[in-house]
């Protein structure tokens, strides 16, 4: 105890000493502070509480409120002894009380809201509600607001015990939120309420509180109107949480809400931080509840007209053509932060809403001569918009195509970088159908914007080449590619490194979309790239090298291995010398380089493995980076206190009272990492053996990594190569396959663990598409009965879970379906299919593995997905999953699975003319699987369903898109199973002559197509004279098929053999003379491909 305070006043003098300015003072502070609470809690505790009550000096009892709060928040309470806890919770309860400064009381009460949360819960302080009921009455004001305070930190962790005191906690809610006396009393009501509204879930107790909605809102309007804005933002931040937790709350004060908050968000004078917080309240209203906002008279208009007005908010930069970089400027925070919110709006509101208000404005801005702002505002919303509003602007694209070109002929170069920005934005969210359409105009634009004056238009330019060439057809690109790549090359000539470095980056990206195409150019881009690895050593030029880097290794992709294999491996030794330089943590080059080592290791394969001794270490040390992680206390502020977020590379969320940061900058080294990992193990194969047992550990500790999905999704993505190389090395070294299995059990247990704690559809997809690729890798016998009870249980979790987020879904529906399928509404349900197809991959993995297993532990299963197929049951995915699981039993189930046949068929009937084209193809699929799997148990229902299957085809919808065109080639290779198996059963000859063989070619599913075209060779084998008509009359077209199809990705090398065979039997049948007269009315190409076909 030698050293440390022994009284009050000793004490205070270490508590002033910690937070002194002087370093030394500080540091000395410091460690008697902390030397203290860990050799003396109890004495320590004492004497904190002693200053908190009894300094004299506001400042020292401030600061012991605010160090006691942090020392509760570590590892003190769980020292004291029970005597000293009983002192604490007693003191901290009387310096609420008797405190005389407001400001030290509210620092108090934060103390009190930071133990409650570490003791409310097991119940240890049932004297703080009885003080808390007590003092809500107390006469002074200050004491009532900290009383509030703390019931709005402890209501979520007392649900139960207020719920019992509700009706006198609504009375001295409502009270409390009129209490003319003192705003801060006010404000501490209104946040306590707003905060009961989303813990409270009982509708009673809600409606009860949304009645005192009004007076909150008329509370942030007092506190804006006496200028106390802090207030109003905390009242401000209660209003954004029920607009995310519990949005149909705000129902009846949704006008006046959305008015006031409109109002708010415009208000120049306002702070950022409060306009912010108004402008999200109603974007995050849009977000969750759509319909509710689209109804609520014409809140959205009012939004979008604020949303505007905020983007017109550009800060004047005399300096803005001559930043070498466009990072270098930043908007202001009102203009960032209008761009982020059309985005969402765009998103969840969807076109139909938001495109006929927009559009009265933006023309306007667009062609707004007097006032560059304006049409920079005007241009932003179209690219903020084209995401989420894709679908309906698509059909006025010609016209706003047009607007966006002749912005980037516009005087100020601002105007024009915006509109080449909004060009690039557009490539992304059109493509490819605008790069098809209009790649004339675009790439003369684009072209032409290259010579800009502007170094910074000039080389956005560039840029927005990137995402021309990201989406766009290498057929489309070819004719352009000489003048493109002529006008790349001379802005490499700049002396500018922002222009270069574009320029770098867009001849990358246009040579990985013209693939073989670029082979011209590589021998001159080769070469300058060579020179500036060579002569661009000086700090400033890292960025460039590492660019220059990525570009050899996307140019050496788009020629292939044969051109590039010795400068690749001139590339590798480069990476090789810069890495044993040491290269810094935050060298720009580090992120370039790995990704180029994938990319050479793709092209190369097995003559990149030398190479893995030397870029193996390094990859796995980053992949093993630990995330930088803070915990902090959340009453301590975020951001706000320091730098923003995104400027200091971090992310943090708040949980329970904690503010948990992460610093992104490790993750996204430990995912790129990661995915060079894959990339290694996937492309290798047997070669990666040496690394397998390092890798598979590696692999499983990653799959419970919990701050980053991808992370978690490449260690998925990992496993089934990881099989492959270990598989492929033993049973090349004579060892068998026992080996192998070892390693399939080792990843298999983590592997199933992460399914079932994994909360991400995107990553639980890579984890489920894992096992079932790994279960096919392993093959028969791989699984025992004990692993396959485990994956049962593990499936039926997945769609329990998808069960209950469906009605988790239909509970937070609107009264009201929304009839617009918004871009988040197709993401959302285009994650769910992924999930669910995987689910049925996996159990198609175990029927081809161990069917007899299968049938003894998902017999459950199956039966559980049935009702799924009734046509009450709305979800669709659901009906997708029992379909799927069906296809795949009478696939590879053999006859235990025909149990099921009379269920499956009568389903897939009904379902095969179903107006959603997954439900439809899964169907017609599924009765081409029951004709040629199932065999007599199908026999009656074959001529039903070729007539079910003949409606499909015929509908006017079954060619309406792709998606309908892939479901009607199902259903024609389908029809054709069924009258291969059922022959004079089902009338085949009829079906195939006279409405089968018109359908033909199938063009657009690339698996069924060689499957249907083999199917007319076999029907033309058996009996072609009722194929071709008695006079030959379907001759021309089935040598249109043959014409359309041989050689090509729409067959195979035995339906080519077939086919030509086919057609030499009937020129020695039929003559020469009649194929010719056939093939006469067919196109150039078609005949030509005959020709071939007879050679």
């Amino acid at each position: 105890m030698s050293g440390l305070p022994t009284n009050a006043a000793e004490f205070a003098q270490v508590i002033q000493g910690v937070v002194s300015p002087d370093g030394a003072t500080r540091k000395q502070a410091e460690s008697v502070f902390e030397a203290m609470q860990e050799q003396a809690p109890d004495e320590f505790a004492g004497l904190m509480l002693q200053c908190l009550c009894g300094a004299p000096e506001d400042a020292t009892r401030t600061t012991a409120a605010v160090l006691f709060r942090k020392s509760l928040d570590g590892t003190l309470w769980g020292s004291l002894s029970d005597g000293a806890k009983a002192g604490v919770k007693s003191g901290l309860l009387q310096a609420v009380e008797q405190e005389t400064s407001a400001y030290v009381r509210r620092n108090i009460c934060d103390t009190v809201s930071e133990l409650c949360m570490l003791v409310l819960s097991g119940g240890e302080w049932p004297e703080l509600l009885q003080f808390v009921f007590t003092a809500i009455q107390h006469q002074n004001g200050d004491v009532r607001a900290g009383v509030l305070r703390i019931i709005n930190e402890i209501i979520p962790m007392v649900e139960d015990v207020m719920a019992q005191h509700f009706d006198s906690l609504v009375a001295a809610f409502t009270h409390s939120v009129q209490d003319s006396s003192s705003l801060d009393i006010r404000s501490a009501a209104a946040c306590a309420i707003l905060t009961s509204i989303t813990v409270f879930e009982q509708p009673a107790h809600r409606n009860v509180l949304c009645n005192l909605l009004n007076l909150v809102l008329a509370t942030v309007s007092d506190a804006l109107t006496q200028g106390k804005e802090s207030v109003a933002q905390s009242v401000l931040e209660g209003f954004a949480e029920v607009a995310e937790e519990a949005p149909r709350q705000l129902r009846p004060v949704l006008d006046a809400l959305v008015g006031a908050m409109v109002q708010i968000a415009s208000h120049e004078s306002l702070e950022d931080n409060t306009r912010n917080i108004a402008l999200e309240i109603v974007v995050s209203l849009c977000e969750s509840t759509p319909v509710m906002m689209k109804k609520a008279g014409n809140a959205v208009e009012q939004i979008i007209h604020v949303v505007f007005k905020l983007l017109l908010e550009i800060e004047d930069d005399d300096d803005w053509e001559t930043n070498e970089r466009d990072e270098d400027d930043v908007e202001s925070p009102e203009f960032e932060v209008a761009e982020e919110a059309l985005d969402r709006l765009s998103l969840s509101l969807g076109g139909k809403t938001l495109l006929p208000i927009a559009f009265t404005l933006i023309p306007k801005f667009v062609q707004n001569t007097q006032d560059w702002k304006q049409r920079v505002a005007g241009l932003t919303a179209i690219a903020q918009m084209s995401e989420g509003c894709a679908k309906l602007m698509k059909t006025q694209l010609e016209a706003i195509v047009q607007m966006v070109l002749q912005s980037m002929a516009d005087p100020v170069a601002r105007v024009r970088w915006t509109a080449i920005n909004t060009l690039g934005q557009m490539c992304t969210d059109f493509g490819p159908h605008l790069q098809n359409t209009y790649h004339e105009s675009i790439l003369g634009a684009l072209v032409r914007a290259m010579e800009d004056s502007c170094v910074r238009v000039s080389s956005h330019a560039a840029a927005a080449m990137i995402n021309f060439s990201e989406e766009c057809d290498a057929e489309v690109l070819a004719p352009y590619l000489d003048g493109i790549v002529s006008k790349l090359v001379s802005l490499l000539h700049t002396n500018k490194r922002l222009v270069q470095e574009q320029a770098i980056t867009a001849i990358a990206s246009v040579a990985d979309c013209a693939s073989s195409s670029f082979a011209t150019y590589y021998d001159g881009i080769m070469t300058m790239l060579k020179q500036i690895l060579t002569n661009a050593n000086a700090e400033e030029d890292r960025l460039l090298r590492g660019k220059a880097v990525e570009c050899a290794s996307l140019v050496g992709l788009a020629v292939g291995r044969d051109r590039f294999r010795n400068d690749a491996k001139a590339v590798m030794e480069l990476i090789v010398r810069a890495q044993h330089g040491e290269m810094s943590a935050d060298d720009p080059q580090s992120p370039y380089f790995i990704q180029a080592c994938g990319r050479i290791c793709s092209c190369l394969q097995e003559e990149f493995v030398p190479f893995l001794p030397t870029v193996m270490p390094p990859l796995l040390a980053k992949a093993r980076l630990e995330p930088d992680v803070s915990v902090t206390d959340a009453l301590d502020g975020g951001a706000e206190d320091g730098d923003d977020e995104e400027d200091s590379g971090s992310q943090s969320i708040v949980i329970g009272g904690k503010r948990i940061s992460i610093h992104t900058s490790v993750l996204e080294e430990k995912e790129s990492a990661v995915s060079m990992l894959c990339t290694f193990v996937s492309q290798l194969g047997a070669a990666f053996f040496p690394y397998v047992e390092e890798m598979s550990r590696l692999t499983v500790d990653l799959l419970g990594f919990a701050f980053d999905d991808d992370v978690r999704s490449y260690a998925a993505k990992c496993i089934p190569p990881l099989i492959r190389a270990s598989k492929g090395h033993f049973e090349a070294s004579g060892e068998g396959i026992a080996p192998t299995q070892q390693l399939f059990l080792y990843l298999l247990e983590p592997l199933m663990n992460a399914v079932l704690n994994e909360t991400s559809l995107e990553t639980l997809a890579e984890l489920l598409s894992a096992l079932h690729e790994s279960v096919v890798e392993m093959g028969p016998g791989c699984l025992s009965s004990q692993h396959v009870q485990a994956l049962a249980q593990v499936i039926q979790t997945v769609i329990k879970d998808k069960r209950e987020r469906t009605e988790r879904g239909a509970q937070l529906g609107d009264e009201e379906d929304d009839d617009e399928e918004t871009t988040f509404k197709r993401e959302v349900a285009r994650r769910e299919e992924d999930a669910v197809d995987q689910v049925s991959d996996v159990c198609g993995a175990l029927l081809r593995t161990v069917p007899d297993l299968f049938f003894a532990h998902f017999a459950e299963i199956v039966n559980s997905t049935l009702p799924f197929l009734e046509p009450t049951h709305k979800d669709i995915h659901d009906r997708k999953l029992a379909l799927c699981i069906l296809c795949d039993i009478f696939d590879y189930g053999g006859e235990p699975g025909h149990r099921w046949v009379p269920q499956g068929a009568q389903a897939m009937m009904y379902y095969a003319t179903d107006a959603l084209p997954e439900v439809r193809q899964a169907a017609v699929y599924g009765l081409g699987v029951l004709a040629a799997k199932t065999g007599r148990a199908f026999e009656q229902y074959a001529p039903a369903a070729l007539e079910k299957i003949r409606a499909s085809v015929s509908s006017e919808s079954a060619r309406a898109d792709r998606n309908q065109e892939s479901a009607s080639d199902n259903a024609i290779t389908a029809a054709g199973k069924i009258c291969m198996m059922y022959g004079t059963a089902v009338d085949a000859p009829s079906t195939i002559a006279g409405w089968w063989l018109p359908y033909l070619p199938v063009k657009v599913d690339k698996a069924e197509a060689p499957i249907a075209h083999g199917q007319l060779c076999t029907f033309i084998e058996q009996d072609a004279a009722t194929v071709l008509g008695s006079n030959n009359e379907r001759l021309p077209h089935v040598l249109h098929v043959f014409a359309s199809t041989y050689n090509t990705d729409l067959s195979s090398a035995d339906v080519n053999a077939r086919m030509k065979n086919i057609l030499h039997g009937l020129v020695q049948r039929l003559g020469g003379d009649t194929l010719t007269q056939a093939s006469a009315s067919l196109p150039e190409a078609s005949r030509q491909a005959l020709a071939s076909l007879m050679a």
